[in-house]
C-alpha cells in the first residue's frame, strides 16, 4: 500500500440511474451465472429458494423459480430478488408464471429502501375472519385480525381513529382456533401497546400492537403460530400436487389412440 496506488472500485456508478445499476447488475448475473434469491410472503408465510437469471429482454427478465416458490409468487404477484452484490433488495412486478417450466417472468424492476429481511418476526394470517375488541379506558373497538406474529398483531379496526390510540395501552380479546382444545379455539385476553396508527378509509383504521404476553397466552400463540404455518406449506405442497396430477392427466389423454 506504501509503495502502489491503490484504487477502490465501486460496483456501480455514481453516474448511473436506478435503472441502469439494475439492468447492469442483472446482465451480469446472466454473464456469470451468478445465483440469486427470490423472497415471497403468503399469507404472511416466508417463503424462499435459490434461483438465477435465464436471460433478459429489454427491461423483462426471465428467472428459475421451484414450484413452491412459484405458487408463492403467482399468488402475491411481486416478488425480492436479493443477492450479496446488490446494495438494495429488488422488487419486481410478475408478468407471468409457467410452473411447469419453472421460470417466472418479472419487470418493473425497483430498489427497496429497506431490507425484506427486516421482518424480526414470522407472521400469518389468520385462515378465517378473526374478530378482536380493543379496550382502552371506558371505550371499545372492534375489528379484524389481518396478520398475528409471536410479537405484535395488526388489525383493521371498523372506526375512525387517527392517532387516539397511538402509544397507549389497551387491552385486547379475541379467539384463535385450537383443535386440541374441547370448544375449538382458546381465548385470549391479552394487553399491548399500539405501536402504529393510520386511517385506511373513511370508517377505518389499521393498527399494530405489540402485545405482552403472559402465562397461559404465550402457550396458546405459539401452539397456532406452528399449526398455522403447517396449514400454509401443507396448502402450497396440495397446491403444486394439484398441479402436477391435472399435468399428468392431460399428457395421458395425449397419449391415447384416437
Amino acid at each position: 500500500f506504501n509503495s502502489c496506488d491503490f484504487f477502490e472500485i465501486n460496483h456501480f456508478s455514481d453516474d448511473m440511474s436506478e435503472d441502469e445499476q439494475i439492468h447492469h447488475y442483472l446482465r451480469t448475473c446472466i454473464g456469470n451465472q451468478t445465483p440469486i434469491k427470490l423472497l415471497n410472503i403468503y399469507k404472511g408465510l416466508c417463503t424462499n429458494t435459490v434461483s438465477k437469471i435465464i436471460k433478459a429482454n429489454g427491461d423483462t427478465y426471465f428467472v428459475h423459480c421451484e414450484s413452491l416458490q412459484g405458487y408463492s409468487i403467482k399468488f402475491e404477484n411481486k416478488t425480492v430478488i436479493q443477492a450479496p452484490d446488490l446494495p438494495k433488495d429488488l422488487e419486481a412486478d410478475v408478468v407471468y408464471v409457467n410452473i411447469d417450466k419453472s421460470y417466472a417472468v418479472l419487470n418493473n424492476l425497483k430498489f427497496l429502501e429497506t431490507s425484506a429481511n427486516n421482518r424480526q418476526n414470522t407472521r400469518v394470517q389468520p385462515s378465517i375472519r378473526t374478530p378482536i375488541t380493543i379496550s382502552y379506558k371506558k371505550n371499545s373497538f372492534h375489528g379484524n385480525i389481518l396478520d398475528i406474529s409471536t410479537q405484535a398483531l395488526a388489525i383493521i379496526l371498523n372506526h375512525s381513529l387517527s392517532n387516539e390510540l397511538r402509544n397507549k395501552q389497551v387491552n385486547l380479546k379475541f379467539k384463535l382456533l385450537d383443535e386440541s382444545n374441547e370448544n375449538g379455539f382458546v381465548m385470549m385476553d391479552i394487553d399491548g401497546v399500539v405501536m402504529f396508527a393510520q386511517e385506511v378509509g373513511v370508517t377505518k383504521t389499521k393498527i399494530v400492537v405489540n402485545m405482552q404476553l403472559n402465562k397461559p397466552y404465550d402457550a396458546y400463540l405459539l401452539k397456532y403460530m406452528y399449526d398455522r404455518q403447517k396449514e400454509l406449506i401443507l396448502e402450497l405442497k396440495r397446491a403444486v400436487k394439484v398441479h402436477d396430477t391435472k399435468k399428468k392427466i392431460l399428457k395421458n389423454q395425449t397419449l391415447l389412440p384416437k
